[in-house]
């Protein structure tokens, strides 16, 4: 077995088992398994109505609404790791597959997750990932994600957005539990922080020849050295 066979084994391993002979029923109205649970909801047209986010950002004016049919209220909302994973998670179930990127934005899906890690702040943020060992299925999904957030504002050349979340980026390597779960890191994460790598050092190249951007020139030095610490 390769390496990337080996990590789809040990991603299975935080599957959901079945109970005897529950494997007969699956698709049927009577399974209780939670593969009959998901094609349930996404049989659904407005699912995102029923899995509300408690994270909501009002895009006017910024703040929180009361949501799930008015029961959290924004002074009840609390920052740690439990409630991070469960709106994380929300994020992609309620994700749209129809809803691509494009040149202009974030996709859906990034877009929500990147509203989400911005609305925990930096402290915040840091304070979840020092409760706990993140379940690998989040910590892989958040590899990828802050991956992807970062590539596009690289894309973008918005340097006051690459630098204002690669504090996120950086948090989250540092966190005590990366190394012990960076066993999960496949090709497709490495390909992808590589592809991050050549694009800073292009815009390096670029910047560099800029003489009023110094400051813009040690920054992103400084995020290329940091990256190739962890993707060599």
């Amino acid at each position: 077995m390769n390496y990337d066979g080996f990590h789809q084994m040990v991603l299975g391993a935080d599957l959901k088992g079945l109970k005897q002979g529950e494997i007969y029923s699956i698709g049927q109205n009577q399974t209780n398994t939670i593969m009959n649970n998901i094609q349930t909801q996404n049989k659904l047209k407005e699912n995102i109505e029923i899995l509300r986010n408690a994270f909501t950002v009002n895009e006017n004016e910024n703040q929180i609404y009361k949501n799930i049919s008015g029961k959290i209220e924004e002074h009840e909302i609390i920052f740690d790791q439990k409630n991070f994973i469960k709106e994380f998670k929300l994020i992609n179930l309620n994700k749209d597959s129809t809803n691509g990127n494009d040149d202009e934005n974030l996709n859906e899906n990034l877009s929500k997750k990147f509203d989400l890690i911005n609305f925990y702040g930096e402290e915040n943020f840091k304070k979840m990932l020092l409760e706990a060992k993140l379940p690998s299925d989040v910590f892989l999904d958040l590899v990828n994600s802050l991956g992807e957030i970062l590539k596009f504002y690289i894309f973008k050349k918005e340097f006051e957005c690459i630098f204002k979340f690669f504090i996120f980026v950086k948090e989250f390597f540092i966190s005590k539990f990366f190394s012990a779960s960076k066993i999960f890191i496949g090709k497709k994460q490495k390909n992808l922080y590589a592809e991050i790598i050549g694009l800073l050092e292009k815009m390096k190249v670029e910047v560099e020849e800029e003489r009023d951007n110094e400051k813009n020139k040690i920054e992103i030095e400084e995020v290329i050295n940091f990256i190739k610490i962890y993707f060599k």
